[in-house]
């Protein structure tokens, strides 16, 4: 969010909320504009209480990232795994590894 206020030159007034739940409910209760995944607010734009607003450069594209404790277990690498085989999934960058060692368990 912030890179994209930086990009467009903005510095809009901004309250930090400590959860995706806190900001959905700002944005519903009239508080301002909020960015969050469309997955976080499906219901809220089902039912109307909150709506898409168009702004340019959005939807903003986003990495997610498949993350685990230190020591993956056997469970994890086989969903790990999974992901990967999924069409669309692409593996880890340098600095990681797209497939983990095996921990206890």
């Amino acid at each position: 969010a912030d890179a994209y206020l930086v990009e467009r030159e903005a510095a809009p007034p901004r309250l930090v909320l400590g959860s995706n739940g806190a900001v959905i409910a700002g944005a519903a209760a009239g508080l301002g504009v909020a960015l969050v995944s469309r997955d976080a607010v499906g219901a809220e734009l089902d039912a109307g209480r909150l709506v898409v607003v168009d702004a340019p450069g959005m939807p903003l594209d986003r990495p997610w990232h498949a993350v685990a404790g230190a020591a993956p277990t056997a469970t994890t690498l086989l969903f790990v795994r999974h992901l990967l085989d999924a069409p669309g999934w692409e593996p880890a960058r340098a600095g990681s590894t797209a497939t983990p060692t095996a921990g206890p368990g």
